[in-house]
């Protein structure tokens, strides 16, 4: 791999932090999801959000 330089290295560390960001924020709606629509749905046949 050549080396690279200081920009390139910037853009590289700047799209893995937008991604990690990304997976965080879908890791969080995802759990929002599941407690607050899919569990009580599955256990009382409703949602708490009406």
């Amino acid at each position: 791999m050549p080396k690279m330089g200081f920009v390139d290295t910037m853009k590289y560390i700047l799209v893995h932090f937008l991604f990690s960001i990304l997976g965080a924020v879908l890791s969080a709606a995802w759990i929002v999801f599941l407690l607050f629509i899919a569990l009580p749905y599955l256990l009382f046949g409703t949602t708490l959000i009406p």
